[in-house]
């Protein structure tokens, strides 16, 4: 029943809305579909120019890679353990443990344990490290990686440099000093306890920079570059070859001069004349 010209049922009007609804996603889908195929279609004709930004990504990052000094990387993990007492909470316990590992592995990139990793007796070469006091850090946060397990109590410790023999001696010394002298770098008495459950372990190979990595992230960059450069730019002229388009090759005929041929009624003919 209408009134006014108007549905007392407003259901129609919702079905009505709904299918246009649809009809606006259908024609979005399809009209997506097909610019996906004329980008296809484009990708096929600019194939060349995609592997040519990705090689120059590729060249990038092998240059970028090659200049960077090779260093080898040491590991080792200790555990941070404390005494509670017999009524503590455990899960208390294990915020401390992980409040506790947090703050000593941040530790180990100061200037204050750096000193102590210098006067902890372990042959650690202090050339490797600029006099300057700012450079000196960032050689050093560069060197030294510290990181807690979760809420385990455990720190791993990776060690990065240039020598083998160094990057042991370091980890050993990071070890030493934590395992000694923790008690400098928070207020918490004798109660804690860090034990190395891991020796270092040098890589027998250097692992930075990381080549493979590298390469690998730079052919992926490049190829959505190559895509959107193809993209912006869809015309021909701005095309990057590496092999040199083929010239169509233009076969000149030779022109050979039309010369009519004789017949033999019209050969005899001349020679009667003649004679």
């Amino acid at each position: 029943m209408f009134i006014f010209g108007r549905p007392k049922n407003n259901r129609l009007l919702r079905v009505l809305t709904f299918l246009l609804f649809c009809a606006k996603i259908i024609y979005s889908i399809l009209k997506f579909s097909m610019e996906m195929n004329e980008f296809f279609k484009l990708i096929g004709k600019r194939k060349q120019t995609i592997f040519a930004i990705v090689l120059l990504f590729v060249f990038i990052t092998t240059i970028l890679t090659l200049i960077q000094p090779l260093r080898y990387e040491s590991r080792s993990k200790l555990l941070v353990l404390q005494n509670f007492g017999e009524n503590f909470d455990p899960y208390s316990a294990a915020k401390s443990n992980e409040y506790l590992s947090n703050l000593l592995a941040r530790i180990t990139t100061s200037e204050i344990f750096f000193d102590e990793i210098l006067n902890s007796g372990f042959k650690v070469e202090k050339d490797y490290f600029s006099d300057r006091p700012d450079k000196k850090l960032q050689i050093w946060e560069k060197t030294v990686v510290a990181k807690a397990v979760n809420d385990s109590g455990i720190i791993s410790v990776n060690i990065y440099h240039t020598d083998k023999y160094q990057a042991e001696q370091i980890a050993r010394a990071v070890n030493y000093v934590l395992k000694t002298k923790n008690s400098q770098f928070y207020a918490g008495g004798s109660n804690v306890n860090v034990k190395v459950i891991d020796e270092p372990i040098v890589s027998r190979w250097p692992v930075k920079p990381n080549a493979p990595m590298n390469i690998s992230f730079a052919v992926v960059l490049g190829f959505i570059s190559g895509l959107f450069y193809i993209y912006i730019l869809p015309d021909e002229k701005y095309s990057l070859r590496i092999i040199p388009k083929r010239r169509e090759k233009i076969e000149y005929s030779r022109v050979e001069r039309d010369v009519p041929e004789v017949n033999s009624f019209e050969k005899g003919s001349i020679d009667n004349i003649a004679g």
